[in-house]
């Protein structure tokens, strides 16, 4: 007789001879069918003879035996099955009922995947740790972690391993990653399909900008939007990322640089003038600028825009090749402080750095670029009610803001 079974790692078959008769000999009263699948397991764990996973008083405790019995266990005959081999009949019926039973664990299994468990694992694998994951998700760092086990444990196998440098998407795992955005894909669009139908003037709008923007600009306009809509909330998201628009991390977002994604709503609703700046006692120190010369001894504080210098910064290095750049950031507001304490030259916002008292505005044989100031929405928002209040309020405040953000002089 040889014996085969079913597991993840694919058929393994045994070459024991007539189980019933070896069931008899070594352990006489013990029922053939829970035996041989208790055989099978143990025999595929270690690879141990069967004489050698008999106990030694020839008995298998009942409980044990019944938990082992579920897994999937299949006999084939050397040769066709006897009218009168009972055992055999027995062997077999109770191979059938070992199927059936894993059948049903294995429906039952997928029927009680919750699916809110994907999200967790989608974001774990993105980041590859738990802080990050937690805090994108608004949950505690354990409960991260819970709801990945909790998803490991209901598909059975392992979805991402953890090392060092953090957690890594198995074989495995990659099919379920794929699987997983797919699904996640189809319910943001449907998820937009549905609220950009939603005609209420409530609820909550996340509006997503730069830091810069966020303070000096949308704050001014969207201070009178309670009193317009009082049951619109809006959520202000500073961010130097992009957020994404289709993953539902924002409603709206103003950009100072245009957007061609296909799914976008995108309209310029302004200009943000820019001026070359620097303290007085930085002037003081390195004296005027030479432009003809290309300005040496003098410092740039250079703003990054997605890790390449912004247009302003180009254009100041070009105007100013012999200077040297002493300090790159990402952050206008950065920016500003660094100039306002001698950090050097640098292409401020004019509606903010007009205000700062210690910062002096440069006359350049060119005009500083200015920057487009876009608004972004989802295509699939444009019929959302509470959303295009919130546009319109952000488009009438920044065109009566127009003289401050770009002015004439």
């Amino acid at each position: 007789m040889v014996l085969r079974v079913g597991m993840d790692g694919g058929p393994v078959e045994i070459s024991s001879g007539p189980v019933p008769s070896l069931v008899t000999r070594l352990c006489p009263g013990v029922r053939a069918d829970v035996f041989a699948y208790w055989k099978c397991v143990f025999a595929l764990r270690g690879g141990a003879n069967l004489r050698a996973i008999v106990p030694r008083k020839g008995r298998i405790g009942g409980a044990r035996a019944g938990g082992l019995i579920r897994r999937q266990v299949r006999y084939i005959p050397d040769e066709p099955l006897q009218g009168g081999d009972m055992q055999l009949r027995r062997l077999r019926a109770a191979n059938q009922r070992a199927i059936a039973d894993r059948e049903c664990n294995n429906a039952s299994r997928t029927a009680m995947l919750d699916w809110d468990d994907l999200r967790f694992f989608l974001s774990i694998a993105r980041h590859g740790n738990l802080i990050t994951a937690a805090k994108e998700l608004r949950v505690a760092q354990s409960t991260a972690g819970r709801r990945l086990a909790s998803l490991e444990a209901n598909l059975g196998v392992r979805l991402l391993n953890r090392t060092p440098d953090g957690y890594v998407v198995t074989a495995a795992g990659e099919q379920v990653l794929r699987e997983a955005e797919r699904f996640e894909t189809g319910s943001l669009a449907l998820e937009r399909e549905v609220g950009g139908r939603d005609a209420r003037l409530a609820g909550a709008v996340r509006v997503t900008c730069a830091e810069g923007v966020a303070s000096h600009i949308l704050s001014p306009c969207l201070s009178a939007m309670h009193d317009k809509h009082p049951d619109i909330m809006v959520e202000l998201i500073p961010d130097q990322r992009e957020l994404s628009l289709s993953m539902r991390e924002a409603e709206v977002s103003v950009r100072l640089k245009q957007s061609n994604q296909h799914d976008l709503v995108v309209r310029k609703i302004g200009i943000l003038g820019f001026g070359l700046y620097a303290s007085p006692g930085y002037l003081d120190k390195r004296g005027d600028l030479d432009f003809e010369a290309g300005s040496p001894g003098h410092h740039i504080v250079a703003q990054l825009d997605d890790l390449q210098d912004s247009d302003q910064t180009g254009w100041l290095a070009a105007l100013a090749p012999r200077a040297r750049i002493s300090l790159q950031t990402s952050s206008h507001e950065a920016a500003v402080v660094a100039a306002v304490h001698g950090g050097g030259l640098a292409c401020l916002a004019r509606v903010r750095a007009d205000r700062e008292d210690g910062l002096t505005r440069l006359a350049t044989p060119s005009p500083v670029p200015d920057t487009g100031i876009w608004l972004v929405a989802h295509k699939d928002n444009r019929g959302n009610a509470r959303i295009r209040a919130v546009m319109t309020q952000i488009t009438d405040g920044i065109r009566t803001m127009a003289p401050r953000l770009n002015p004439a002089d």
